[in-house]
């Protein structure tokens, strides 16, 4: 999805299109913390970083860090969606996909994690909210793989 968003260099200027960055490093953490617990035999935990993110979040955390996002009306967004879509298919879907999971006509399935949750904290673990510190280092990182290599997108340099 980071991908995505960097390629095509606007979101949708809409609050309630939800995002989740779970952190490997805590997601293992978690199980780890979970796993010989005697009390917790057999029971399933879902294991997801509670803080969410919109996308405007994530455009504004961006766009801190030297990235150029802008944020354009839901219509012109779905335009430009529409007319992008035959020269870059797969950046098109993976937006479509986010913003449609979070449609009003179709069915949103929620997972509940707040025991999960409650018995982390309990165990000393906080899921973060994402930053521009996260943000940046998986930025530093997509780069140094060359994760973003082949594509366009605007730097603004300072």
């Amino acid at each position: 999805m980071l991908k995505s968003v960097l390629k095509l260099g606007v979101v949708p200027d809409i609050k309630n299109i939800t995002l989740d960055f779970s952190y490997i490093d805590y997601v293992s953490k978690a199980i780890v913390l979970l796993f010989d617990k005697t009390k917790l035999i057999n029971e399933n935990h879902h294991i997801f970083n509670s803080q969410s993110t919109d996308m405007l979040e994530l455009a504004d955390i961006i766009r801190g860090l030297g990235y150029k996002i802008n944020k354009i009306k839901f219509i012109d967004f779905m335009d430009y969606l529409m007319r992008s879509y035959d020269n870059d298919t797969e950046t098109v879907s993976n937006v479509l996909t986010s913003i449609m999971g979070n449609s009003p006509n179709t069915t949103k399935i929620d997972v509940m994690q707040d025991r999960t949750s409650i018995i982390l904290g309990r165990l000393g673990m906080v899921w973060p909210k994402l930053n521009d510190e996260y943000v940046g280092k998986m930025l530093e990182y997509c780069n140094k793989i060359k994760y973003f290599d082949g594509i366009y997108f605007d730097v603004v340099s300072n």
